[in-house]
């Protein structure tokens, strides 16, 4: 009997430490064999040949905690980090990700440190995106859509609580370099504002973002970005979605360029199974490269579900540039991070994704 008491106040030591830790590590392995090519361009010795590659489709680990400071008031913390599992070349930066300190209470959240916009953060996962983190990725900076969209170094964030569906946010990115440019001093800070409504199937996403003396030629030249979004899921499990994006960046001595940007997207769920479609589309840049700076793309992708956690992927893409567009995939770019001018990237692939 004793034996058996020892054994239990044993286990118990060893099992409480790790109960009571407020450190959770999470992640997601995500990787695809992919045929992929971006032919086509407007200078033929830039396309880029058919090649069978093994992709890391934005694999990440990440550890989080939080401390009960009383009162309701939490201090609050991530470290989250890119893991290159095709290659093992992972960046040797840490808390290249998404990576704070901060406060949470009923007030809502504060961060400090390296984290995604405002803009981004309340427009992201609303239905438009059919299949994230693989080279079917519609929405990054490098992409037709989502091209406002950043993480932020050096940013101080607001994210309000959640009051009957709706919340909000707003970040701000220091310029820490104030660099001379044309003999001033640059200030290139941003400044992002978002909103968000979730109520049953609705959701609905809006951001501004601002970026101050972006342009590297001269200060004084700033580029704006506004995204609206939404998405309605029925009980039938279908999810339809649509999106707007409009830029605006200065030029010296001219009108600013402007452009649209837009996708649709349909969704079906049908049990473990998932399939889905999107066109996205860029429309002329107005006081730029006109006609030219067109792009369009299209998605067909499929899933299963083995579990909750891991699940089979399959997915078909092409993107078509204009002779002076360089749109890229948002995830896996060929030939870096743009595309060569009027080049078609496409990739047809099948994954696995494993969340933990």
């Amino acid at each position: 009997m004793n034996k058996k008491l020892l054994a239990a106040a044993l286990s118990a030591a060893f099992v409480a430490p790790a109960a009571l830790a407020d450190v959770t590590t999470y992640g997601v392995i995500n990787s695809s064999v992919e045929f992929a090519k971006a032919t086509g361009a407007t200078t033929s010795s830039q396309d880029f040949k058919s090649v069978n590659r093994v992709t890391a489709n934005n694999s990440r680990i990440g550890f989080k905690g939080w401390e009960d400071l009383g009162n309701g008031l939490k201090a609050i913390w991530q470290v989250e980090q890119n893991v290159d599992i095709d290659t093992g070349n992972s960046s040797t930066s840490w808390a290249n990700r998404n990576s704070y300190v901060g406060l949470e209470g009923s007030f809502g959240r504060v961060l400090l440190g390296k984290h995604d916009s405002a803009y981004k953060t309340m427009t992201i996962g609303l239905g438009t995106n059919i299949l994230a983190d693989t080279s079917a990725d519609t929405c990054n900076s490098q992409a037709i859509f989502c091209r406002g969209d950043q993480r932020v170094s050096n940013t101080v964030q607001y994210y309000s609580p959640v009051v009957n569906g709706f919340s909000a946010g707003v970040s701000y990115g220091a310029d820490e370099t104030r660099a001379t440019v044309g003999g001033n001093r640059a200030n290139a800070y941003s400044l992002s504002f978002g909103g968000k409504y979730v109520n049953g199937g609705l959701a609905v996403g809006a951001g501004y973002e601002h970026r101050n003396d972006s342009v590297a030629t001269s200060t004084g030249l700033d580029t704006d970005y506004f995204k609206l979004v939404g998405a309605y899921t029925f009980a039938s499990a279908t999810t339809l979605a649509a999106g707007y994006e409009h830029s605006e960046v200065d030029q010296f001595a001219k009108s600013a360029k402007k452009q649209d940007g837009f996708t649709l997207a349909v969704k079906q769920q049908l049990g473990a199974w998932g399939v889905g479609a999107s066109y996205t589309w860029l429309g002329k840049e107005k006081n730029g490269a006109e006609g030219d700076g067109k792009a369009k793309q299209w998605v067909l992708a499929a899933t299963y579900d083995l579990s909750k956690r891991t699940q089979v992927q399959a997915y078909a893409t092409k993107l078509s540039n204009n002779k002076s567009a360089n749109r890229n995939f948002g995830i896996n770019p060929l030939n870096g991070t743009l595309s060569a001018a009027g080049a078609d990237p496409q990739a047809i692939g099948v994954g696995i994704r494993h969340a933990f």
